[in-house]
């Protein structure tokens, strides 16, 4: 971004927790579409041509059309791995037509939604929270990486960056849940 090393340091302290780009953050989905931007603007210019289209959403690459894509995936890899990232062969799939399409949890068929499992999943925990306190799912409740959360304060900022995740997606439902949030005694 051409600043200077005082600027790229307190924008570093700004934007990262112990080290870390923290999911959650407001910071942290414009930071994937930053370092992305030049991987995808190659990735767009094929799809331009070929006429497939290219829809990213922070780190998520979505490629539609009514030709069959499987030969450009080597492409799309080689453009990929020339920035040093990698393509993760689990998230990748490719969908009919007439199948729910989701990114990221988010359903894009017809209008850009929250999945119904992380919303009730959501409202289901917030819930439990609410009607018998927060330290009664300590040790239940894992975060995105598969850990058991132990403490309220991690349990409060995990549920926090979920709402946030929600909120991008869906305001109208984000603000439902952050009523309940806000009812909770922490």
């Amino acid at each position: 971004m051409k600043c200077t090393p005082e600027v790229s340091a307190c924008l570093t302290k700004l934007c990262t927790a112990d080290n870390h780009l923290p999911q959650g953050y407001n910071t942290s989905p414009r930071i994937a579409v930053l370092v992305l931007q030049p991987a995808t603007d190659r990735i767009w210019r094929l799809c331009k041509k070929y006429g497939i289209t290219f829809t990213v959403y922070i780190d998520d690459l979505t490629m539609s059309g009514n030709k069959d894509l499987s030969p450009f995936k080597k492409t799309i890899d080689k453009i990929i791995n020339d920035y040093g990232l990698k393509i993760k062969s689990e998230k990748t799939k490719p969908l009919s037509q007439n199948q729910q399409h989701k990114v990221t949890g988010i359903v894009v068929n017809k209008k850009i939604n929250v999945d119904k499992e992380c919303f009730n999943s959501m409202r289901y925990t917030l819930h439990i929270c609410k009607k018998y306190g927060p330290a009664n799912i300590i040790g239940k409740v894992t975060d995105s990486k598969g850990r058991k959360i132990e403490t309220v304060e991690r349990l409060k900022n995990n549920l926090r960056g979920k709402l946030n995740y929600i909120k991008n997606i869906n305001p109208q439902k984000a603000n439902n849940l952050m009523i309940v949030f806000n009812d909770i005694r922490w």
